[in-house]
């Protein structure tokens, strides 16, 4: 399951000489998964910004969609921050989880080692905290940031 970054289009994706070839070597041996998220690229257009759960139950809802009930899960940019979250609200879900480039507080080494922790206990994360520290930046479409 790949998480794009806020800014991304999955038909003009394939133009783009890095995410080309990510998605060729992905490709080669796995089944990825990608899709344009509310507003953004392809998608339908919003009246107001989508909340932070939303976009996280939109990607839940895309594996749905295909059927999968755990993927290995990676997210470039801001869509490692949202990867992360997903991650820690849906840990049965994701069977490893790889970040490039996370934009927002989880780019500390430290707190991967608490999400880790959390995939194996979850009552180490606290959710809440982990929401609060991302939530502004991607509700606020990176103003700001």
């Amino acid at each position: 399951m790949y998480v794009p970054p806020i800014v991304s289009n999955i038909e003009v994706k394939w133009d783009h000489e890095f995410h080309r070839r990510m998605l060729e070597h992905l490709g080669a041996s796995l089944r990825v998964l990608q899709f344009d998220k509310r507003g953004i690229g392809l998608s339908d257009r919003f009246e107001s910004t989508p909340t932070l759960d939303e976009r996280i139950g939109d990607v839940a809802a895309v594996m749905d969609a295909v059927g999968w009930q755990r993927a290995h899960v990676i997210g470039i940019s801001e869509g490692a921050d949202m990867a992360q979250l997903f991650a820690t609200r849906f840990p049965e879900r994701v069977d490893k989880l790889a970040l490039l480039a996370p934009s927002g507080p989880f780019d500390d080494p430290a707190r991967i080692t608490e999400l880790r922790a959390g995939r194996k206990s979850a009552h180490t994360v606290d959710v809440e905290a982990a929401k609060a520290a991302i939530s502004s930046p991607l509700e606020g479409g990176g103003r700001g940031v």
